[in-house]
Parts: structure tokens; sequence; C-alpha cells
């Protein structure tokens, strides 16, 4: 057994990585470090009693380097006699739509194809290939863009028994000399080359700056120094749980104006007396805690800010936070509220004043004729009989969709605020709000708006004024449906 197998073999049994009988999804690139994890893990299924299934993903966005990825890990997979599998998913669409980087996108996806892998594989883990040298890498990271202990105690070799990390430990060096004693091949992404991406400026630059002028075991510094943190991590994190179970109070009848929209975390009650007697540390992160209940992300700004609400003897107005995120004391003082007066929504101000309810709510199951009383029309969907070509030639192809796009049941409501959609034409998502402020429609004819909703939630069209672009009529497009308004006492055309 090689060397680098052995010491694997230790870590897999004595941190509790696996188990046997355990099925492993292995993230495989190509490249060196998951090469070497997919042949260790491969040669030691028997000792684990494990099996393997080797998924690689192709973000779509080095279309040649890709295939010969993809035929390397096929190739070495029918060579060790294991499974693989291949999945493609478009990073370039997912970032310009989510407005996120290249490289967030493809960590994201990258990350939600595994788990689709091991959960229609019904797989127990996931192993991931990083290495002593990408530790190091993502403490500077986190440190360069600012973290508490939690980040900077770095990756975890068993993330929720979910994701394994058995090579964490190791330097690259060792897997570049295990992969050339087993004559092994390996490919390398050109991408890693590129300093306009944060992590290749750290490795490329940064770290043999810092050894070549500061500490040439830079590195080992770096890993020692992440195992201390995550000790203490692991301690802080047991007495917060055991702190946090005075801090929050039961749900009881909540105070009015002070509740969640439905979709969104019910609101979050903390005892002040309880938190306000913590170390300002554990009082952090029972803060940090309550906003992870109410599925918000907070900075160490809006931490520090919570604690000054904390600490405030007033009873000063609600925090706003992003995303329509309130906190608040309540009306004894004595308690911190986190709540969603409207949902989700980007929006400033004051939302303790819920939305009024739709003036109209009409549920539409299929095509046909439904009177709407509230502006004295009826809604009409219908399939034409003229041809696809006219329509797109003509100049009403904004009354019409494309029916295959279309989910039933339909929804007719007025609008409410946060509700967005994409007019057709336009280069984006807009408020519908704005839309309208920007028609400068008259009041009579505002009061009389509604937006037609497909059952997924999506806004189909404003019938009348705009359809949604998304479910515009195109050339591949089979079944056509109009939606118009028409007056009560007309018939339909």
């Amino acid at each position: 057994m090689h060397p680098l197998e052995k010491k694997t073999l230790q870590i897999m049994t004595a941190g509790t990585l696996c188990e046997p009988g355990d099925s492993i999804v292995t993230a495989v690139s190509g490249g060196p470090d998951s090469m070497a994890l997919m042949h260790v893990l491969a040669r030691l299924a028997d000792s684990l009693r494990i099996t393997q299934i080797a998924a690689y993903v192709n973000h779509g966005l080095r279309p040649a380097e890709a295939q010969q990825e993809e035929e390397l890990i096929a190739t070495q997979a029918r060579r060790l006699g294991i499974p693989w599998t291949i999945t493609r998913v478009d990073v370039t669409a997912y970032a310009r739509n989510e407005k996120k980087s290249l490289e967030h996108g493809a960590r994201i996806l990258r990350y939600q194809a595994l788990e689709e892998i091991a959960q229609s594989r019904k797989v127990s883990k996931i192993a991931l290939a990083h290495t002593g040298d990408d530790q190091a890498e993502e403490l500077l990271i986190r440190l360069i863009r600012g973290t508490g202990r939690k980040g900077l105690s770095g990756m975890e070799e068993n993330r929720a028994g979910r994701y394994i990390r058995p090579f964490l430990s190791f330097s690259k060096k060792e897997l570049l000399d295990y992969l050339r004693d087993r004559e092994i091949p390996f490919l390398i992404d050109t991408s890693n080359e590129d300093r306009s991406i944060l992590r290749n400026r750290v490795r490329l630059e940064l770290i043999p700056f810092l050894a070549d002028n500061f500490n040439s075991n830079i590195r080992e510094t770096l890993l020692r120094t992440a195992t201390l943190l995550r000790e203490e991590e692991s301690l802080l994190a047991d007495l917060t749980e055991s702190a946090a179970r005075d801090a929050f109070a039961d749900r009881e009848d909540l105070a009015p104006g002070t509740f969640s929209e439905p979709g969104t975390p019910p609101p979050v009650h903390l005892r002040l007396d309880a938190v306000s007697a913590q170390h300002p540390a554990i009082r952090r992160r029972i803060l940090e805690t309550a906003c992870w209940k109410m599925d918000f992300r907070p900075s160490f700004r809006i931490i520090n800010r919570l604690d000054t609400l904390i600490q405030s003897p007033k009873k000063t107005g609600p925090a706003h936070l992003a995303c329509g995120l309130r906190v608040k004391k309540d009306q004894t003082g004595k308690r911190l509220i986190f709540y969603y007066p409207q949902g989700r929504i980007a929006a400033r101000g004051n939302l303790e004043i819920k939305a009024p309810e739709p003036a109209m709510g009409i549920t539409i199951t299929q095509p046909g004729a439904y009177p709407v009383e509230s502006v004295a029309q009826i809604l009409l969907l219908d399939r034409p009989s003229r041809s696809l070509e006219d329509i797109l030639s003509g100049r009403s192809v904004g009354d019409f969709v494309d029916f295959s796009l279309v989910t039933f049941p339909l929804t007719l409501r007025t609008p409410l605020p946060g509700d967005r959609f994409h007019p057709l034409g336009g280069p984006g998502s807009q408020k519908v709000s704005d839309f309208l402020g920007n028609l400068k429609l008259d009041d009579g004819k505002r009061k009389k708006t509604a937006v037609l909703l497909s059952a997924s939630g999506e806004i189909i069209a404003l019938p009348g004024l705009r359809i949604d672009h998304r479910f515009r009529v195109t050339a591949a497009t089979k079944i056509l449906l109009r939606i118009r308004w028409t007056e009560a006492d007309r018939e339909s055309a």
C-alpha cells in the first residue's frame, strides 16, 4: 500500500469520515487533486467497505478542456471499475441572471449538481479533494474579505456528516508525488492561471510573497492556526447553544403589526435580559443565530448594530435590515423581535402596516371567459385560429403568449408591493409599480390594473397592458393563448 493511501485510510477511519457500507460521490474535475482522490478511494474501497461514484460537473466555461476532462475521467473510471456520471450546468446564464461572479455561480451550481446526484443515487457522502494548500488559500481569502473566528477556522474534514475532505491535511506536493508513483494521468485547468480571480492571486502571488519575505512555512502556520481556531470555535458553539436555550423565547401571541408574511420564517423572540447577561462574544453569536433563523445572512456591521439596539435603554423604532427584515423591541422592552412585516421585499421605511389584500382574487382553471365585477369587464383567454406567422407579423403580438409555458390554475389579482415582472421587449425585471408609474395612467385606469399569475407564481401578463417577456410568442411556439379584456356587455370576438 502506498504511504499516501495508508495515511488516508487512517484519516478515514480515525476521523469517522465514513462508515462501512457508505456509498460516496467523489467530485472529480480531472485535475491532480481529484484524480488522486478517486484513485485512492478506489484502492481503499475493500478496506473501508465503501462504494464510489465519480461525478464530473461541466460548467460550460471551457468547452475544449471540458471535453478532454470528461474523456479522461471516463477512461480512468472504467479502469478502476467504478461508475461515473457527467452533469452539465450553464454557469454563464446563472451568474448573469443571479448577478453573481462566474466563480461564485460555478461553486453554487457545482454543489447543487453534486447534491442532486447524491440524492438520486441515495448516496450518503460527497467527497471533495481540497488539500492543505487549498485550506491555507481559503483562510487568507476569508481574512481579506473579512470574517469571524468560525470563518478563520477554515474548511472542515467532515461537514454535517455529508461532505468529507480526506486530503485536507495533505500538501499538493504529496498528491503530485502519488500521481507520479502510480502513473496516474491528470489535466491542468488553464483558468487556474487567471489572475483576475482572487483565489488565483492568493495562490500565485500572495502566498509565495509571504513565504519569501516573512515565513517560509506560511502554509503550515496557517493550517495550525485553523486547527486551533476550529477547536476554540467548537467550544464557543457549545457555549452559545447552552446560552441560546434561555435566550430564545417560546413563540407567543404577537403584538399587533408584529407578524411575518406567509412564505417567510415565523418571528423570532429573544429575551433581552438573557441575551444582555452574556459575554459580548456569545451575545453576538446569539444575534447571528437569530438572523440565520430568519434565513438572513448578517454582516459584522449588522451584528454590531443589533448589539447596540440590545444595550440601548430606549425603545427605539425597528432596525431596517435588508430584504424586508425588521428587528425591534416589543412594547414591554423585554424582548427583541425579528420579523418580516411584508415578506421578503426590497423596501425601506415603515412596513408595519400590512399590505392590503387584493381587491380581486380569481382562479382561472382553463381558457375561457371570466367576469371581473370590480372592473366591470370580462377577461378572455382563448386559443385563436390565426396562424403564428400572422400573429408575429401583426401589431397585436402583445396580446398573445406561448400556451406551453403557462401552468394552470392561473390567478388574477391586483398588484401587490414587491411584484416584479419582465415587460415584453424590456431589458430585464422591473417592479410592477414602476412600470405602471412610467405609463402615467390616470387613477381610474390604474385601479383597474390586474396581474395574471401562473401556478408557479410568475407574472404572465398585466392584461391589456403588457405580457411578460418570458412567456412571449416565438417561432418555436406551437399553441397560442390570447389574453385580453372585453366589456361585460360585448360578446367575444
